[in-house]
Order: structure tokens, then C-alpha cells, then sequence
């Protein structure tokens, strides 16, 4: 088997290989349809209301921006009571928006063709990253089982599947054409090679902030195999970010107010406290291939043991990697660039779609323990596993996880994710649609904030454009019990089990950390009178009260719903004085 599996990996043609398996593990991601963001894309691409004065190259990742866009997403709702005044999430990727706007020029109605234009940048992708490890690889051997391990990695899935992340793959695209310019450039001295790399650099900012994992790649190869006067050859790239974050920051980019997304150059501090927390989940998911993305709907205190866990695994991977990082500067290149690449990527909440190009150093570092183990090369081919050691099995197991089973879980993660998304979407798809509901206010009493949201942007896209509410408005984040009292006759008191903001995935449009609520805030809301009665230790609503200027019963301008296991459905308020407990999904 050993025997073949060399034949197999160090073959000339082993590129057209590695597509073919690429593309064809993902092939249910063509079914997929429209999910999630991609609703606010395809709103915006077809100037749908409220996006209608959006300019789709610049800002089809402008998702929150003080002033007018957030205006207008508050004027119908779309942005929660809770929301900090001066939120901002938005992302310079205009490159990427071509690709979507070019889709909506060509093929506007099918998804499928959508996800094919996708499933090309993926084999491109796959093909570059063999290219580049045939160049950094300590053996021809290696340099294939990583390429092959790369191929299959079952985190670029999500890119894949939804469209709304193919800036994920054309930025590692980017991000690898890059790197190995640079790598030829400080093999062969040729400079017509440093204008190649510098010039995909910047065309990689243009796609993604994540190409700045480009720089860190370029950083760890000459720290772990060049002389210390080498590094004036990063004075390109340094220059290069330094002049893209000076006008990323004067044309508007960034973010600000999110508990979730956090920019480093806006909130140093708070980025350096999250990278204590966030860093170690993000490189175990690489390493491990664990299911980091539960974390967005993880309260603090399992967060907090998320982060213990990805530290003792780091640690015990460097245990079991040290050998290996001591004889291999292939190996140290690698475990230097993935530790590199991970720290932007805390700039947002732990999620394995941000591996796509971590992913490929980590294929590296593994290609690189397989290889010094010897696990493949021909004195072992008549040994049997009986004689191996702990270590040896260790690094199979990683073997195994990091290729036939990420292999195989790769056409179930595309054909389960829009299932997953129904999560954000129920609201759209179960909502009242009654003749009336264009002209009333959704009130969402316990639901989850995409639920809510969506409800109004999918509806606002044809062939979904009817039963469109005339606006939307959200209490309270559906992840936990809340009990919600009716205090008088146009007044609901909401008491959440957690509190407020629990959650991370409610902290998308506020920071309670940076911005905490003070007792007795009062906030005038979309048609609601909010008020903060009391607060938690950490500065998060735990008791807050909405009056409404009719009585409750009165469904002239607004509907009570609620999301329950059934999607949404009516909700009735309970008599005054009295109290009901809503069920969370968690």
C-alpha cells in the first residue's frame, strides 16, 4: 500500500489528479442554492430595498456602517436595539465583488452556475498550492502528501458551498501565487520574480484582507532559513500593508462596536486580549481538525474552556513536532507561517472557513512529520505498525484525520450546510405571508438575529419578493430560555436565563466588553421604547422592559411572532401580571 501511495503522490501528473478529487468531493455543493449572505448580495446586486444605493464593487461586503447605511437598515429594522450607534463592519474586497457582479451579468438565476464559477476558483486554488509546495517542500514526496492533504482539507468547504465566501479562495489563490514568486525570487535572485510577488500581493488585498497571510508566509521563510540580513527582503511587503491599511482606514474599512469582529488597528488592546483566547481554538482546529465553529453560540465560560483545550493541544502537537522542527527547516517554515497566518484571522470568531489558507501550512507541517517519520518511504514498506511507536501512531492518526477523513467529509459538509443555514433562514421561509403583513412591524418576541433579519432580506429578492413585512424588529436572541412578563397593557418585561448578549452571535452588532450598558438606559427603537432595568456584572442587559404606543393586542402596525421548532409562528401575549417562559434552541 505504502508503495502506491508513493507512486501515486511523487507522479508527474499528480496535479490533474488532485483537481479531479477536489472538485468532485464537493460536487453536491452545485445543489446548494442561495444561502445566508448571499441573499444580501443577491439584494444588492439586483438594487432591491434597502440596499438599493449600495455600489456593489465597493461595498457588497459593507454589511454595517455608521451614517447612512446604517440608517437605512435601521429604518426598517434591520439592525437591534442593541446595536452600538457606531457599529461598522464593513470589508475592502472589490475584486471578489467582480466575481459576484460578473455572475449577475452572465447567469443571474442559477445558483448552479454560481457554484460552478466557485468550484473553478477551488481547482485553481489546489492546483497553486501543489506549485508552491513542490517549491517548499524538504522532498518531492512531502511536497505531494501535502498538496494531497490541501486537497482534500474539508474546511474549504464552506467557500465552496456558499457563495457569499468565494473571497476565501481567490484570496489564498492570491495568497499562494504570491508566496511562490517570493520563494523563487530568494531561490533564483531573479527580481522580475519580486515585482510578480509584490504585484499578486497587492491584487490580494483587493480580494481579501486575509492575503495578508501572504506577508506571513513570506516572514517565516526567511526567519526559519535565511541569515538575519536577509530580512530587508520583507521591507516590500511591509511597505505594501502599510500603505493598504492607510487607506483602508480613509476609505471606511474596518470594524468597530462588534463583539465579533475586532480590528486591530482601530482596538490593538482588545485584539490582543482575544488573541489569548481565540488564537489556540483557531490553530487546534488546524491542527486537529476539531469543530471549532460551535464557539459563535458558546456562553463565556465554555469559550473559555474551548481556548484551555486548543492550548493543551498546541502544546502537545509542539511536544510530539519538536524532532521534527529541529531537523526540518521545511517543518519550522511551515509551523511559523501557520502560527502567523492565524493571528489576523482572530479579527473575527473562530470558524474553520477562515482556514483556507492556514490550511495549506498546516498540509505542510504534517506532509513534513509524515516524512521524517518515514512513514512512507521504502525501508518501512515490509515493517509492521506492531514496531511502531506512540509517536509514529501519532502521526499516523494525524495522517489518517488530516487525509482520507477530511476527504471523506467533505461532499457531507457541502450537502449539510444548506441545511445548517435553514437555521438563519426559517424566518423567511415560515413567517405569516398574509395580505397584511407588508403594512405591520414583525416584532420577533425570541428568535435568532439572522432569523429575524432574513425574514426581510430574502423576501425583499425575487422569485421571494411577497410577504415582505413592512419592517422587522427583534427582543430578545432565541438561544436561551427568557421569560417575558406583560407588565401593563402595552409593556413586556424580558428576563433572559443568561442575560443579553450571552452569546457571541448576538455581539455581532455590539461590544459589551468595550461598550457596556449602564441601569436605566433608555433607548427609542423602531416604534419601541427600550428600557435597560438592570445589568449584569459584565455590563449586558439582564432585565429590560419594551412599551409600545398601542396595546399589545392591537395589530394595526406590528405582529408578535416567535421561532419555535415549527419556524415562526404567531405569538399571543399572556394577560397583564402574568409570565410565560419561551424555550431557547440551546
Amino acid at each position: 500500500m505504502r508503495s502506491l501511495i508513493r507512486r501515486v503522490l511523487l507522479h508527474p501528473r499528480l496535479h490533474i489528479g488532485l483537481v479531479i478529487v477536489s472538485v468532485v468531493t464537493v460536487l453536491p455543493a452545485l445543489a446548494a442554492g442561495w444561502i445566508g449572505d448571499d441573499w444580501i448580495h443577491r439584494a444588492v446586486l439586483g438594487s432591491h430595498e434597502p440596499f438599493g444605493d449600495v455600489d456593489p464593487v465597493r461595498d457588497l461586503f459593507q454589511f454595517m456602517s455608521p451614517g447612512q447605511h446604517n440608517d437605512s437598515l435601521s429604518s426598517v429594522g434591520l439592525i437591534p436595539w442593541w446595536a452600538d450607534p457606531e457599529v461598522r463592519s464593513t470589508f475592502f474586497r472589490p475584486l471578489s465583488s467582480l466575481t459576484h457582479m460578473l455572475d449577475q451579468a452572465l447567469w443571474p438565476h442559477s445558483a448552479v452556475l454560481q457554484h460552478l464559477h466557485s468550484l473553478v476558483w477551488g481547482a485553481l486554488m489546489v492546483w497553486c498550492g501543489l506549485r508552491l509546495m513542490r517549491e517548499e517542500a524538504s522532498t518531492p514526496l512531502a511536497a505531494g502528501l501535502a498538496a494531497l492533504c490541501f486537497a482534500l482539507e474539508d474546511s474549504h468547504t464552506t467557500a465552496l458551498t456558499w457563495l457569499a465566501n468565494r473571497n476565501a479562495l481567490i484570496t489564498t489563490t492570491c495568497a499562494i501565487l504570491s508566496v511562490h514568486a517570493f520563494v523563487r525570487w530568494r531561490k533564483t535572485g531573479a527580481w522580475r520574480m519580486w515585482a510578480v510577488s509584490m504585484g499578486v500581493l497587492v491584487v490580494g488585498l483587493g480580494t481579501g484582507e486575509a492575503a495578508l497571510g501572504a506577508c506571513a508566509w513570506m516572514a517565516a521563510r526567511v526567519l526559519t532559513q535565511e541569515r538575519p540580513r536577509a530580512w530587508a527582503s520583507l521591507a516590500g511587503p511591509v511597505v505594501i500593508v502599510v500603505v493598504w491599511r492607510l487607506l483602508y482606514d480613509v476609505w471606511g474599512y474596518g470594524a468597530f462596536g462588534s463583539g465579533v469582529y475586532v480590528d486591530p488597528g482601530a482596538s490593538p488592546l482588545r485584539f490582543l486580549g482575544l488573541l489569548m483566547e481565540r488564537w489556540p481554538i483557531l490553530a487546534g482546529g488546524v491542527l486537529f481538525s476539531a469543530p471549532i465553529d460551535v464557539w459563535i453560540v458558546l456562553p463565556t465560560a465554555e469559550r473559555m474552556i474551548m481556548a484551555l483545550m486548543g492550548t493543551v493541544g498546541v502544546a502537545g502537537f509542539g511536544v510530539l513536532a519538536w524532532p521534527t522542527l529541529r531537523a526540518r527547516p521545511a517543518a519550522r517554515t511551515a509551523a511559523l507561517a501557520l502560527a502567523l497566518i492565524l493571528v489576523p484571522l482572530v479579527a473575527t470568531a473562530p470558524m474553520d472557513r477562515l482556514f483556507a489558507f492556514a490550511s495549506l501550512a498546516g498540509a505542510l507541517l504534517l506532509a513534513e512529520l509524515v516524512a521524517h517519520e518515514r512513514l512512507l518511504d521504502a525501508p518501512l514498506v515490509d515493517q509492521e505498525p506492531a514496531s511502531w511507536s506512540p509517536r509514529t501512531w501519532l502521526v499516523a492518526a494525524l495522517l489518517l484525520m488530516g487525509s482520507l477523513v477530511s476527504g471523506a467529509a467533505r461532499p457531507l459538509r457541502c450537502a449539510a450546510l444548506p441545511l445548517a443555514a435553514k437555521v438563519f433562514e426559517v424566518g423567511a421561509d415560515t413567517a405569516p405571508r398574509d395580505a397584511a403583513v407588508g403594512d405591520r412591524t414583525m416584532v420577533f418576541v425570541h428568535a435568532n438575529v439572522f432569523a429575524s433579519v432574513y425574514t426581510y432580506v430574502k423576501r425583499s429578492v425575487p422569485p421571494h419578493d411577497h410577504g415582505r413585512p413592512g419592517g422587522i424588529a427583534l427582543l430578545a436572541s432565541g438561544w436561551d430560555d427568557v421569560i417575558v412578563t406583560r407588565e401593563d397593557a402595552s409593556t413586556l418585561v424580558l428576563t433572559p436565563a443568561r442575560g443579553f448578549l450571552a452569546r457571541p452571535l448576538a455581539q455581532l452588532f455590539r461590544d459589551p466588553v468595550a461598550r457596556p450598558f449602564v441601569e436605566d438606559e433608555r433607548i427609542e427603537h423602531y416604534g419601541m421604547a427600550v428600557h435597560v432595568r438592570s445589568v449584569t456584572e459584565d455590563g449586558r442587559p439582564a432585565v429590560v422592559a419594551f412599551h409600545f404606543a398601542d396595546p399589545l393586542e392591537d395589530e394595526t402596525h406590528r405582529q408578535f411572532v416567535t421561532l419555535t421548532l415549527d419556524g415562526v409562528v404567531p405569538w399571543a401575549p399572556p394577560a397583564i401580571g402574568e409570565s410565560v417562559v419561551l424555550s431557547g434552541m440551546l
